[in-house]
């Protein structure tokens, strides 16, 4: 599977995987390298079938029937199989072993065996226990792997990553392949959804990252971006498999050659939605600013109105009521005017034609 650029959905389908969990990790017999698993790689099963047998176990210490040898599949990846009482493990905890030996395996070609530990605490409280810890040999910085397959909630995976970060490590969160799920409607427009807590990584400004231990790969999750993708900036996302062994990492998490444009086009996209955000401030501002000199307009008329309205109130000839005593404006009302026809009264505006345009009103009645 080549790294560049989007897969087809039958690449990423073969990342997601069929259900079936095969076994591809081994522990050692020799006590000295107890806790370190072996990954067989694809294609050498006959290499080191009798190898495996004498110096590998199921990685259960448990297992009842612990002894293993390797199978070839023809159209599958090859990996261990049991003899006859063993295995049926849960495949939430093959896979989670599974993803912790193949990421150690990774780390540990890139910065040596001894930069790299499983289930380490990260602390003398022991208040973290990192599924695998990389140790930079030069820098020394921590960055810590989590590999999920189970369920976690964001509540948890918030005190999780607080956690790390007072303790200044990089944590980074690989889910399991087993955790994608697709978009629920169909009219979403990218074929995956990401759950409560991949969601919140994403909203952290995380990228979110998926593991497949079979395949030694990674699923990036992306959204379109005009003609091209970025880094997911919506739930509804799409996936870009690469290969385990082309990445690298950075402060931000995994990169490559082939991740790098993604999170360049996440940054133009974010830079082009802030200008959009300030367009559309400024244009709200100047709004709210014509508004504001409409309202100081009116407010003004309103003002002369009333003080015209006082001056012709105070400027009406004045007399005295004679309940009340009190001195009223002398306002002389116009006479009414009356119809010719029907001798009802006149709107204001039909007095000079003195009557009504339409029947008047004491016809109609008179008809009725």
């Amino acid at each position: 599977m080549t790294s560049g650029g989007l897969h087809r959905s039958g690449d990423i389908a073969a990342f997601i995987g069929d259900g079936e969990t095969r076994l591809i990790a081994a522990a050692y017999r020799d006590p000295v390298r107890a806790g370190e698993l072996f990954v067989l790689s694809d294609n050498e099963a006959h290499e080191h079938r009798a190898w495996a047998k004498s110096a590998l176990r199921c990685m259960f210490a448990d297992c009842p029937a612990p002894d293993l040898t390797t199978v070839s599949r023809a159209n599958a990846r090859d990996g261990f199989t049991h003899f006859r009482g063993g295995g049926r493990h849960a495949p939430e905890s093959v896979n989670h072993r599974q993803g912790k030996a193949v990421v150690a395996q990774w780390l540990r070609r890139l910065y040596g065996h001894d930069a790299v530990d499983i289930e380490v605490a990260t602390d003398t409280q022991r208040s973290r226990v990192a599924d695998v810890l990389l140790t930079h040999p030069i820098t020394q910085r921590r960055v810590a792997f989590e590999v999920q397959y189970a369920q976690l909630s964001v509540a948890e995976w918030r005190d999780r990553h607080e956690s790390y970060v007072q303790q200044g490590i990089i944590d980074v969160w690989l889910w399991g392949h087993t955790r994608i799920r697709r978009a629920r409607s169909e009219y979403a427009l990218e074929p995956y959804r990401l759950d409560d807590v991949q969601d919140e990584l994403r909203k952290a400004g995380m990228r979110v990252t998926f593991i497949n231990p079979e395949s030694s790969q990674l699923a990036i999750a992306v959204n379109r971006f005009g003609r091209t993708y970025s880094l997911a900036s919506e739930r509804e996302v799409d996936l870009v498999a690469f290969e385990l062994e082309s990445i690298r990492l950075s402060d931000q998490g995994v990169r490559s050659d082939a991740i790098d444009p993604f999170v360049t086009a996440a940054r133009e996209r974010e830079a082009a939605l802030r200008e959009r955000e300030l367009e559309a401030q400024e244009h709200a501002e100047a709004r709210a600013a014509i508004e504001a000199a409409r309202a100081k307009k009116a407010s003004a008329r309103d003002l002369e109105r009333a003080r015209a309205a006082r001056e012709q109130f105070a400027s009406m000839p004045a007399r005295v009521d004679a309940r009340s005593g009190v001195v009223r404006p002398s306002v002389t009302m116009p006479a009414r005017v009356l119809c010719r026809q029907c001798g009802k009264p006149l709107d204001a505006t039909l007095a000079e034609f003195g009557v009504h345009l339409g029947p008047c009103r004491w016809e109609q009645e008179r008809l009725l």
